[in-house]
């Protein structure tokens, strides 16, 4: 509802503006417009996309705010309807409309869809084209860990450390998964100690505690852990870390079983 006010607030603006020169064609495109918005806001994309075609095979300008709009709306119809160019139509706003207020949110929720479909590489091409001093300070938290967890799960371990231990410290509900997944690569890497340092923080956490419970009393001995073999777990005998055999993700180090947060609409 809140959405659907700020876009009437946006078109009564641009009425006010241009309302001494409308014409009767641009009053019914920007009622089409407003008639579109609504299909979308109520999951009826197909019926949205209609309108926004039209509106884009309309005389109006291509830089005009309906047709700027208009686009970005098509992509996501397109995208949720899963069409084969929704990838094309998120592309063709991203460069198109490079300026417009909407550019960071089409890779948001473009590399959310990716996330949540476990394609991971076109999140890292989506959310990797942010800048991210340009990432709002609400969104960072999560921001790193979709882009650091797609970076692990394309087999990029270094920027995946890195975009994780970036992420450690922002409060948020990402922040326990940054501090897994750091410790889970220090200890591959057999850097123990600082494993440890990352699963000690856990220890009560809702999601990760009970996985990292027999880890609190072994200290920061590295003689107190397993340690990895050539030949995998199975040839030291099976044993396997607690937290590598009840990762409370389902997934370690495999993405497929992995509880993806919803899909985040920023509009």
């Amino acid at each position: 509802m809140m959405r659907r006010f700020l876009y009437s607030a946006l078109l009564l603006a641009f009425a006010h503006v241009s309302i001494a020169q409308e014409t009767p064609l641009e009053a019914g495109l920007e009622a089409t417009y407003s008639e579109s918005v609504d299909l979308f806001e109520d999951g009826l994309y197909a019926a949205a996309r209609v309108g926004f075609d039209e509106l884009l095979e309309s005389n109006l300008p291509t830089q005009s705010f309906l047709k700027e709009e208009s686009s970005f709306y098509r992509a996501l119809c397109a995208l949720y309807l899963m069409n084969e160019n929704s990838e094309y139509f998120l592309t063709y706003f991203a460069q198109t409309y490079p300026l417009s207020p909407r550019w960071q949110e089409a890779h948001i929720t473009a590399a959310n869809y990716y996330f949540n479909n476990r394609r991971y590489k076109k999140v890292v091409q989506w959310l990797g084209a942010i800048d991210q001093q340009d990432v709002a300070s609400s969104y960072r938290s999560e921001y790193y860990f979709k882009l650091a967890y797609s970076y692990l799960m394309a087999k990029d371990v270094d920027k995946a450390r890195n975009l994780f231990f970036q992420g450690k410290d922002y409060k948020g509900e990402y922040r326990s998964h940054h501090r897994y997944y750091y410790g889970h690569i220090a200890y591959e890497a057999e850097q123990y100690s600082t494993a440890v340092e990352q699963f000690k923080l856990l220890v009560g956490d809702d999601r990760f505690g009970g996985v990292v419970k027999e880890i609190h009393s072994l200290g920061s001995c590295p003689r107190g852990l397993p340690r990895p073999v050539r030949g995998g777990w199975e040839a030291a005998g099976g044993r396997r870390p607690p937290w590598r055999a009840r990762d409370p993700t389902g997934s370690g180090f495999a993405p497929s079983a992995v509880s993806a947060p919803p899909i985040i609409k920023a509009i």
